[in-house]
């Protein structure tokens, strides 16, 4: 299929300076029959067709509004913050902007205080996890980390403590992993320094 090229009018909306009036809600619901249409009916729904893909076309993703009825883990929204949000579960009516439990920001960038968190912060933790790669951990006392059994090659978990913790890091499903003495069932970290343990394509691997 030839590429379609981006029209140059999308900005330029049909009627927006001519009579609209609303059909009624049944009316939309039916859409037209033999008839002819009022022009005012018609140049409402063709000024809403046209607000909405200027709208589109000026914010890349729609604004999040309180009549949509949003699905979980497939709906994206830009909330009044500017930021992208995530539908995390179903919903409707339920702003984004600091509802952590509805939905989750989309995107981080690094001059977002948030984003440089994700990027070279560090998630604090103080009892027995399992470990989510390409994210950096430092534990508040001694905790066994679990890896996960696979991953992509590339992927990796950087792991730091507090002074006198112990790591134990271990590989779910009681895989290996691979250190300059050979396959290790378990890692223990007790030294003051930093733990960065990569997936090779076959085995975690310490480095």
């Amino acid at each position: 299929m030839a590429e379609i090229s981006k029209p140059t009018t999308l900005n330029s909306i049909w009627a927006a300076n001519g009579e609209r009036i609303k059909p009624a809600d049944e009316k939309i619901q039916r859409g037209w029959i033999v008839e002819i249409p009022t022009m005012q009916h018609e140049n409402w729904i063709t000024n809403r067709q046209d607000t909405a893909l200027a709208h589109i076309n000026q914010h890349g993703v729609a604004v999040w509004d309180a009549f949509t009825q949003y699905l979980g883990m497939k709906s994206y929204v830009q909330g009044r913050d500017g930021k992208i949000y995530k539908a995390l579960v179903d919903n409707i009516n339920t702003d984004p902007v600091g509802d952590e439990n509805t939905w989750m920001v989309a995107f981080v960038s690094s001059d977002d205080p948030s984003g440089m968190k994700v990027f070279n912060g560090y998630t604090l933790i103080s009892s027995n996890f399992d470990v989510q790669v390409n994210t950096r951990y430092y534990a508040m006392a001694s905790v066994t980390l679990s890896l996960p059994a696979s991953a992509l090659g590339g992927d990796s978990v950087i792991i730091n403590k507090a002074p006198g913790a112990e790591v134990t890091v271990i590989v779910e499903g009681g895989g290996q992993i691979s250190t300059f003495s050979g396959l290790m069932d378990a890692v223990i970290f007790d030294i003051h320094d930093e733990l960065n343990i990569v997936w090779n394509n076959t085995h975690w691997q310490t480095s």
